[in-house]
């Protein structure tokens, strides 16, 4: 069996499966299509590149918001907040999260409800 092999400008391999019609690899700017007889090695791991996404983050008011064990752990804390304030029939007072890739983003009661529906359902992709 053959396999189509997109390499990036390093000689890599970015993304392969076999050479047949079903199988139209993107091929971005820099990279390019080659035709192999054996599979390649990849030139990074599902772990790594899914370490390295959660680390850049999905942006959120206009901040990369990462989303590490560490992330989460901070927005539980936020969201008990928002819940035992809403309990109370009080508001939350606004909590700069400070997130494990640098950037920080301030949650208030009025936007903990855009935050969390953007940044949720992002970390659990990743399960």
């Amino acid at each position: 069996m053959s396999y189509k092999v997109v390499r990036n400008v390093a000689g890599e391999a970015v993304a392969f499966g076999p050479n047949d019609d079903n199988y139209e690899p993107t091929i971005k700017s820099g990279e390019a299509l080659t035709v192999e007889d054996s599979a390649p090695t990849l030139a990074k791991s599902a772990d790594e590149i899914a370490s390295e996404i959660k680390l850049t983050g999905i942006e959120i008011l206009g901040v990369m918001c990462s989303a590490t064990k560490e992330d989460q752990n901070g927005m539980i804390a936020i969201g008990f907040d928002k819940l035992t304030n809403t309990m109370a029939g009080t508001q939350m007072g606004s909590t700069t999260m400070e997130f494990e890739n640098g950037s920080e983003l301030v949650i208030t009661d009025e936007n903990f409800s855009e935050v969390d529906a953007l940044w949720r359902p992002f970390r659990k992709s990743f399960f």
